[in-house]
């Protein structure tokens, strides 16, 4: 039963409980050698697989992007700045927001397109 639980990625806290026995004495059993290989899938990686919600630039991304790359190969500097100006051109909605949330938008527009802040 330990090793399921070990393949499923549960963390030590649900195996406890799973097992119907306090997490104090699972731990102290952990560290005695009572119980072997149990490794548990930090909460952190289990999160990450989740694509997470929408993006609010991803409407017009392939806009975005296309300008990005036109601008780079041009030589022009791409800064967080300047795409967010681009991105105000592209929506109305957009260009209301405050500039502290469309800059952090951009941020990770260009984090999660593996752009570097200082492209």
């Amino acid at each position: 039963m330990l090793c399921e639980l070990h393949n499923s990625g549960m963390s030590k806290a649900n195996a406890a409980r799973v097992l119907k026995i306090p997490l104090a004495n699972f731990e102290k059993w952990m560290k005695e050698g009572k119980i072997l290989h149990f490794h548990a899938t930090p909460q952190k990686a289990i999160k990450s697989d989740h694509p997470g919600p929408n993006h609010q630039l991803d409407p017009f991304k392939d806009a975005t992007l296309d300008w990005i790359l036109e601008h780079h190969e041009q030589g022009v500097p791409i800064t967080v700045n300047a795409v967010v100006v681009h991105t105000c051109s592209l929506s109305q909605e957009f260009a209301m927001k405050t500039w502290k949330v469309k800059a952090r938008s951009v941020s990770r527009f260009l984090k999660k397109w593996g752009f570097s802040q200082g492209l």
